[in-house]
């Protein structure tokens, strides 16, 4: 490799492998040796790119950091369009499977309907 860069020698490499905890193939540490010389001549020729007067970036985008404007748009029919998407759902609500458990409940006389068994149930 040409330039002022490091050089990429066969004890470097056998130090790079046993750094990486790499077992590498004799063939392999000459393929290696060969793909970080390309890639530092890459840098190298980065290096050599005259960048006279050229201001640095913080950032490639020209965002300014600035929030977007906090609008409310219409969406109409929302609940219901909502509830529709849903999986299961059933008197205009979302019907999830229990996460919470305990005991169940048994209906008594004070109850206007008995109790249904959970739809949600069904989903495990």
């Amino acid at each position: 490799m040409s330039g002022s860069g490091p050089t990429i020698d066969k004890e470097l490499i056998e130090r790079l492998a046993g750094l990486a905890r790499l077992g590498l193939a004799e063939d392999e540490r000459e393929t290696l040796r060969d793909e970080l010389e390309s890639l530092l001549g890459h840098f190298q020729a980065l290096q050599e790119v005259d960048t006279e007067g050229v201001e640095p970036l913080a950032h490639v985008l020209t965002a300014t950091g600035e929030p977007g404007v906090d609008a409310v748009d219409p969406f109409e029919h929302a609940r219901d369009r909502l509830v529709d998407a849903a999986a299961v759902h059933r008197e205009g609500f979302f019907v999830v499977p229990r996460v919470v458990e305990g005991p169940e409940r048994e209906a008594t006389d004070d109850d206007a309907a008995p109790v249904d068994p959970d739809p949600a149930d069904e989903l495990d």
